[in-house]
C-alpha cells in the first residue's frame, strides 16, 4: 500500500492508463486508415483520375443501407403528382 502522496498519484496515473487501455483494446474494430498519396505526385493524379470515375458512376445512386424509406417516399410522391396531373388534366 502506498504511503506517500506521490505514490498515491503514480498508482492512480497507473490504474486510469490501464483502464483506458482496456477500453480502447475492447473496442470495435477501427476503419483501416487508407492515407492519401502527396500532392502534385503521379500516384496523386492516378488516385484524384480513380475518385471522379467513381463519383460519376455513383451519381444518383441511392445507398442500400437506408433501409425502405427513399423507396416509400419516391413512390408517395409519384402517386402524389400523378393524382394531381390527372385532377388538373379534369379541370381543364
Amino acid at each position: 500500500m502506498a504511503s506517500s502522496k506521490s505514490a498515491k498519484r503514480n498508482n492512480a496515473k497507473q490504474k486510469s492508463q490501464q483502464q483506458r487501455t482496456e477500453h480502447h483494446n475492447t473496442k470495435a474494430a477501427h476503419k483501416e486508415t487508407h492515407h492519401l498519396p502527396k500532392v502534385g505526385t503521379p500516384e496523386n493524379d492516378a488516385y484524384r483520375l480513380k475518385r471522379s470515375r467513381e463519383d460519376v458512376v455513383d451519381f444518383g445512386l441511392f445507398r442500400g443501407s437506408k433501409g425502405p424509406w427513399p423507396t416509400i417516399l419516391a413512390i408517395l410522391v409519384a402517386v402524389i403528382v400523378a393524382i394531381s396531373f390527372i385532377g388538373w388534366f379534369l379541370i381543364t
